[in-house]
């Protein structure tokens, strides 16, 4: 379910932008979050145009300027979601090394591509 926010939060153009059903910032029509475009901009440096050109070619850049206008009105919160979401990939990658069937399977699939050379 997704949740249509237009009245909630009417001083921002938010057409192309829907919350998700654990109330994640979306665009409408796709699984692309507000938290990815805004990581290109704050972890990369990239303008609008190169977010559309070099990651989202298939996104409008008013798609892509809504969620750049929306994460710039709930920093705090998007920046909170990316640092959760960094922290739970730190934490499943520590899991990983010290996995043993795991690093086995790592192995197996390395020398598998060995062979193939």
């Amino acid at each position: 379910m997704v949740t249509d926010i237009r009245n909630q939060h009417p001083q921002v153009s938010i057409e192309h932008i829907e919350l998700n059903d654990k109330g994640v910032a979306k665009l409408v029509g796709h699984r692309i979050k507000v938290e990815h475009i805004a990581a290109l901009k704050k972890y990369h440096g990239l303008t609008a145009d190169q977010i559309q050109s070099e990651a989202y070619p298939h996104l409008s850049l008013s798609q892509i300027h809504a969620a750049l206008a929306y994460y710039y009105d709930h920093r705090e919160e998007i920046d909170r979601q990316m640092k959760e979401g960094q922290e739970f990939a730190e934490r499943e990658r520590q899991k990983q090394q010290n996995d043993p069937d795991f690093q086995a399977r790592v192995a197996r699939m390395k020398a598998r591509a060995a062979e193939r050379k």
